[in-house]
């Protein structure tokens, strides 16, 4: 019979994104308020990063560029 040499089901944390995730969504999330406040019109130019087809927006170039990151 072959046993797991780990026999708890503790996790550990690897890296501090992890162990502190909340804390940067929740950070992200004032980042994103407080910019809409003082660059209100930020999204509306990347919005017109987009590459469109018949007027329909089909890839945003600024979210495709942070997923990739």
């Amino acid at each position: 019979m072959i046993q797991n040499s780990c026999t708890t089901n503790e996790r550990k944390m690897t890296s501090i994104f992890e162990r502190y995730l909340t804390v940067w969504v929740g950070l992200s999330i004032i980042g994103g308020i407080l910019l809409g406040k003082v660059a209100p019109n930020l999204a509306t130019k990347l919005d017109s990063l987009a590459i469109s087809v018949n007027g329909a927006p089909i890839v945003s170039i600024p979210i495709a560029v942070c997923l990739f990151l």
